[in-house]
């Protein structure tokens, strides 16, 4: 600790116990009988990087970077001011605002959703009728394509047994049949493939449209709990 004359910091951590509480009671003691009556006097109370308590009525720049006490005249604990925080403390201070961060902007898209989601269907009902005529057309689709595979897969069969009897009778050119059923091949690969795909959009749009059948019960619900009870049951949902 380091006094206005001397201007020297006593370091009390190498010291006996009771002989460095002894003289820490007896500096604060000095120090605050060597202010002024009108001074706002302070004392600060340091431990530094190797555990060394200390005292001074002047803070150095190096204890700004560890936590410290400051003291009144009569040796109490006025205020306690935290160390600065470390690039670890730091970077999870960036990770917690990052993650409260997309936090709200998911809570804000999801408050966009249920507006849109009221405002396109108004009972569970309307939402099952939305979602089966969606279904319902990609199946007529389906369909089709299945229809243009069979009349596809006659037309090979035809060009098969073609290339065949012209294989038997060594006359005429079957390559140029075989490249035909291959062009076919390849056309009824693409309407397989399109059936398929198809399939998997009936099942997300199955898939999505329970979300938000389950989704809608919750935001009616809420709603009607929100309202008086005379008017309740005009809003009562499947």
């Amino acid at each position: 600790m380091r006094d206005r004359s001397s201007n020297k910091t006593l370091c009390v951590a190498s010291m006996r116990p009771h002989r460095a509480l002894s003289m820490a009671l007896l500096l604060i003691s000095a120090l605050a009988a060597s202010f002024s009556s009108g001074a706002a006097a302070r004392l600060y109370k340091w431990t530094d990087a190797d555990g060394k308590v200390h005292y001074s009525d002047t803070l150095p720049p190096a204890a700004a970077r560890h936590q410290r006490e400051i003291k009144s005249e009569d040796g109490r604990t006025v205020d306690r001011i935290a160390p600065p925080p470390t690039p670890e403390e730091l970077a999870a201070a960036a990770r917690a605002r990052e993650a409260e961060l997309r936090r709200q902007q998911e809570l804000e898209q999801q408050a966009h959703r249920d507006r849109i989601l009221l405002l396109t269907f108004t009972s569970v009902e309307e939402m099952r009728r939305a979602r089966d005529d969606r279904i319902a057309a990609l199946e007529g689709r389906i369909q089709l394509h299945h229809s243009r595979i069979e009349k596809l897969q006659t037309q090979i069969d035809t060009l098969s047994k073609r290339a065949a009897a012209l294989e038997r009778s060594g006359r005429g050119n079957p390559a140029e049949v075989h490249a035909e059923i291959e062009q076919l091949q390849k056309i009824v690969a693409e309407n397989e493939r399109f059936i398929e795909q198809s399939r998997q959009e009936q099942a997300e749009i199955r898939s999505a449209f329970d979300a938000d059948i389950d989704r809608f019960k919750q935001l009616k619900v809420g709603r009607v709990a929100r309202e008086p009870a005379s008017s309740a049951g005009d809003h009562s949902e499947d």
